[in-house]
């Protein structure tokens, strides 16, 4: 490789060009010379079998005889020559062909094979396969046209040997031709100047390899030790793997210029030339791509440079192609002859470096992998992954500091998993071009300022480009509380902003924090988007809250919104379709999740019909018909799934049979149809049966309900029996009538007759009830049978009368079994019911005080505390809403709401010098006291008859639910209040817990008024609000 003098490569071509290497070429096959005789194949076969060894080996002691055996080897056969004595003098026409179907093992047996000082060319050609052990010498040092030892065009394989040729001879000792196989266990390989020379592919496992070319002392022949080249371009691109072994070069150590190498170890050492010194020293690692694209791995090793980098990568300024050349260190020491002590030198616009491993003579932070880290040691920058206790993420066994250095880092297909929770990151941006899965693993991802985004518009915790398929699963994304309140750019107002190709699995999103408002917390521009799993977004409200939407955006093309056949989450909020387009635009819901609501913009109503289709699902309003898919034409309404009740069948019969008790089923209708009706089911004592809402005229197949006990007789619209299917024409309630099954296994039914019917007697019950219902266990029954009736009064009104009379008028016992129940014992024959209901009358004491008006801010709190007995009127007529309230009735109000526990025998403490024995408040105040619920002005004084203060309230409130055990870890900030400060010190908790409890608000929306006295109209709002929402 020739170099000027400012150390910046200039060329790296062919062997055959550097160094005018004049061979055969390879399609051409060399003839013997003329001057060698002939011999008989007769003989060639007696000589072999004369020098046969008794193990098969031939054994040859000249090069017309080992010319001979490889002829004479059977072809597919393995066969061993062993040389017995040195070869010296080999001539050109004794050049040892190996050819394609032959297999040969070389024995070089300690022998020694020389050449003649005129030889040209290589001692071997190897077409087939050539395996050299035995430890010998081949030495083509006297023929300065001895390329070399081994041209190789099969398969190479070196276990051992020294190997010499000339220096500037022009060649090198191992050429591996295109799509050819070579390896090297060990040995030695001198001069040429080049070692190995490798265009196909070559493992080397160890050896020594020492080519001293200088182009200071010869400027046309000159090269590294060890080079891999490309050539053929019609042939594979080369592979070279250096396992161990040392490399030693003044023109350079190892080059590589186009395809694929490894070095895993061993030394790479240039050093000084003999007649020019150091300075003609060049690179211990040169890789360009001079001859195609190549990238070299380094997973170990020592790169030694006499006065240059220890490695060159990518070379704009040299001959040849100019192809990218990538190189990748794991582990190694590059140790720079340089007097700055620079390693590596990275031509950047042609050379790519990433290191993850290794030890260098300079700083190399600008190319370190985001998985590593570096320190200096001993003037050394020693660069090594990452650990994993260290990382948040990983690709593999690499570990990362943060998400955003993964995602970086991460290649095509690779997953991207969590290690650990994640507090306060920051936003991340997803360039085009990206394909990879983040695996959260079960971890929570918490966002917070600052976004990522667009130039002005860096609000987003994830903004995903047009172009990147990206994955996540199997985690929670939430927004810190922190956000926006410190810290540098712009506060997270989206969690994901999607252009890209996104997979949702398994992911639990919270938009709670997000700055703005929660609207829009996924926004979704372009690209085609999945929900799979168990997939959920929240929102705090789901009412007033767009979640995300399916935008036509500027001109990006398309967006699709897929929830898959797996999906089972929940989405709260509304879904908002915003596009004109119902081809490029499009929704499609199927599987079994919980939905809010789906609207479309006003200018997208009728795209929306065409573009949203609705397969299945739990939804909060029932979706527009517009919306369903075609099948569907029946609507289920929960009564117990309160927040998602609509879900939609193929028909009615999968309505009922996925109904439950208090269910409504609604066929929808289309433009034209009747007005619908709902049927509902009357169980009778059997297991409840959801009503179904239908178009007139529609028929329904009527459900079999099921008792225990009984036999079911059939459905009746009062006293007339029903068939499936049944034809709706109006509301109807059909009631289910029942058989008691007899102890001999008969039944009594209309239709089929029974031998015991003689035996059963009817039970009647009145044909028009008001004001409630009842239902009767049974139409007819035996003698001793236990019959129930159940009551059911309407709202505000009671049962007044129950009886039960025999056939003789004479009333029945009955006995109540509370919850409306009722039951009797048959007797022998007919029994009539009589039952009426009245008016409940309204017995709550009402606190009918002339200076509280009904729509006063407290009439209500004025009513509790009165009805509850925790207060008084200050006279029969008036409650003085205005007036202060007193220590000593707080305390008071607490002791009664307490049950006055008596105090007898217990041991009060010193007693108050200002609260009278006899006094209302006494046994109160002692036993707060008691409890920590008071302590006092002082040691001596309580005060009962001091106004009590805002505050004063809050903290005996506060005690007093800490010593219920009530939940008081409510609290407000408040420094909202600009008089906040002058809380006192010891009620500054209380006072956080009862404004965050909404128990004391405060007097404006920025007063809190802490010393001000708590007139009765507070205290009783108060003690409503405390009873209410605290003491539960």
């Amino acid at each position: 490789m020739a170099v000027d003098a400012t150390e910046e490569a200039t060329n790296l071509l062919p062997e055959s060009t550097i160094l005018s290497e004049q061979e055969v070429p390879e399609n051409e096959s060399m003839e013997q010379p003329a001057e060698i005789e002939s011999i008989p194949a007769s003989e060639i076969q007696e000589i072999a079998e004369t020098e046969k060894t008794a193990d098969g080996v031939v054994e040859v002691d000249s090069a017309d005889a080992l010319q001979k055996a490889v002829e004479n080897a059977e072809d597919g056969v393995e066969t061993t020559i062993r040389l017995v004595d040195n070869i010296s003098e080999m001539a050109t026409s004794q050049i040892v062909t190996i050819p394609e179907n032959k297999s040969i093992i070389l024995d070089m047996n300690g022998k020694k094979l020389t050449v003649s000082d005129d030889f040209e060319g290589r001692p071997f050609r190897i077409e087939g396969t050539l395996t050299v052990v035995g430890d010998g010498i081949v030495d083509t040092e006297s023929a300065h046209n001895a390329y070399g030892v081994f041209d190789n065009y099969g398969s190479l394989i070196v276990k051992n040997g020294t190997y010499r040729s000339y220096t500037y001879a022009g060649g090198s000792v191992v050429k591996n031709r295109p799509e050819s196989f070579c390896e090297i266990y060990s040995g030695s390989f001198y001069g040429s100047p080049t070692a190995v020379y490798n265009e196909g592919i070559t493992k080397i496992y160890d050896g020594i390899f020492d080519g001293r070319s200088c182009s200071s002392c010869d400027r046309n022949i000159w090269g590294y030790t060890i080079q891999s080249h490309w050539n053929d371009k019609s042939a594979e691109k080369p592979e070279f793997y250096f396992y161990d072994g040392t490399v030693i070069g003044v023109q350079g150590a190892f080059s590589t210029s186009a395809g694929y190498s490894e070095v895993h170890d061993g030394t790479f050492e240039t050093v000084a030339c003999e007649s020019h010194g150091k300075n003609s020293a060049w690179y211990a690692l040169y890789v360009a791509g001079e001859s195609g694209e190549v990238e070299c791995n380094v997973y170990g090793g020592t790169f030694v440079a006499a006065s240059k980098y220890a490695a060159y990568i990518g070379n704009s300024n040299d001959g040849g192609e100019k192809k990218d050349a990538i190189v990748n260190i794991y582990g190694g020491i590059f140790e720079s002859g340089r007097d700055d002590k620079t390693a590596v030198r990275v031509d950047e616009d042609l050379g790519g470096l990433n290191i993850t491993g290794g030890t260098f003579s300079s700083d190399v932070s600008k190319y370190i992998d985001p998985s590593s880290d570096w320190q200096e040691e001993n003037g050394q920058y020693v660069v090594k992954p990452i650990p994993e206790s260290e990382g948040v993420a990983a690709i593999g066994d690499k570990y990362y500091r943060t998400l955003a250095d993964a995602v970086d880092a991460a290649t095509s297909g690779d997953t991207i998993t969590i290690l650990n929770d994640v507090n306060e990151a920051p936003g991340i941006s997803v360039p085009s071009g990206k394909k990879f899965t983040i695996d959260f693993d079960g971890h929570t991802y918490t966002l917070s300022n600052p976004g990522a985004g667009s130039t002005g518009t860096e609000t987003n915790g994830f903004q995903l480009l047009q172009g990147s398929d990206i994955t996540f699963k199997n985690g929670t994304i939430r927004i810190s509380d922190k956000n926006g309140s410190a810290g540098s750019g712009k506060p997270i107002g989206r969690i994901i902003q999607n252009y890209a190709n996104l997979t949702l699995e398994n992911m639990q999103i919270y938009a709670k924090n997000q700055v703005g408002g929660e609207n829009y917390a996924l926004s979704f521009n372009c690209g085609n988007i999945v929900f799979k799993g168990d997939t959920s977004i929240y929102v705090t409200d789901p009412e007033n809250t767009i979640v995300f939407d399916i935008c036509k955006y500027s001109s990006y093309p398309s967006v699709a919104v897929v929830f898959d056949e797996s999906y089972t989450g929940t989405i709260q909020g509304t879904i908002v379709y915003d596009s004109s387009d119902s081809e490029t635009h499009t929704l499609e819901i199927k599987g079994n999740g919980t939905f809010g609501k789906i609207e479309a913009t006003s200018t997208s109503t009728d795209a929306a019909k065409d573009a949203i289709t609705v397969y299945s699902g739990h939804y909060a309003e029932s979706v527009k018909p517009d919306y369903l898919d075609e099948s569907l034409n029946t609507e289920l309404k929960s009564a117990s799934n309160t927040k998602a009740p609509y879900s939609y069948y193929d028909t009615v019969d999968e309505a009922i049979r996925a109904a439950e008790p208090g269910d409504t089923i609604t066929v929808i209708k289309d433009d034209g149809v009747p007005q619908s009706y709902t049927v509902s089911f009357d169980g009778n004592g059997g297991n409840a049966i959801a009503s179904v809402t239908v178009p007139e005229k529609t028929e329904i197949t009527l459900p079999t309900p099921i008792r225990e006990g009984y036999e079911f007789e059939g459905w009746y619209d009062g006293d007339k029996l029903v068939k499936s299917p049944y034809t709706v024409t109006a509301a109807v309630t059909l009631t289910a009538h029942w058989d008691r099954i007899s102890s001999g296994g008969g039944a009594s039914h209309p239709e089929a007759g029974s031998t015991s019917s003689s035996n059963r007697y009817e039970i009647t019950k009145p044909s028009k009830v008001e004001n409630g219902s009842i239902k009767v266990s049974d139409s007819k029954a035996q003698k001793g049978d236990t019959v129930t009736i159940t009551v059911t009064p309407d709202e505000g009104y009671e049962l007044d009368k129950l009886a039960v009379y025999d056939e003789d008028g004479d009333k029945i016992d009955l006995k109540d079994k509370g919850d409306g129940k009722f039951t009797f014992e048959m007797p022998k024959g007919d029994v009539e019911i009589e039952v009426s209901f009245a008016l409940i009358e309204d017995e709550t004491v009402k606190a009918n005080f002339a200076d509280v008006a009904a729509d006063a801010w407290y009439a209500d709190a004025v009513q509790y505390v009165y009805e509850n007995g925790m207060m008084s009127g200050t006279s029969e007529t008036t409650f003085s809403p205005d007036v202060t309230t007193t220590r000593g009735m707080i305390v008071t109000i607490l002791y009664r709401l307490e049950g006055s526990p008596d105090l007898l025998n217990e041991n009060l403490g010193y007693p108050y010098a200002d609260v009278d024995a006899n006094a209302y408040y006494a046994d109160a105040v002692y036993w707060a006291r008691q409890n920590g619920i008071v302590s006092g002005m002082s040691a001596e004084q309580f005060a009962p008859n001091n106004a009590i203060t805002r505050e004063q309230m809050a903290a005996i409130l506060y005690r007093y639910a800490q010593f219920k055990g009530y939940d008081v870890s409510a609290k407000a900030d408040l420094s909202v209040y600009t008089d906040a400060a002058q809380v006192s010190t010891y009620a500054t908790d209380a006072m956080a817990w009862a404004n965050g409890a909404q128990l004391i608000t405060g007097t404006s929306a920025t007063t809190l008024t802490p010393a001000g006295n708590a007139t009765r109209a507070q205290v009783a709002t108060i003690l409503m609000r405390s009873c209410e929402n605290i003491a539960k």
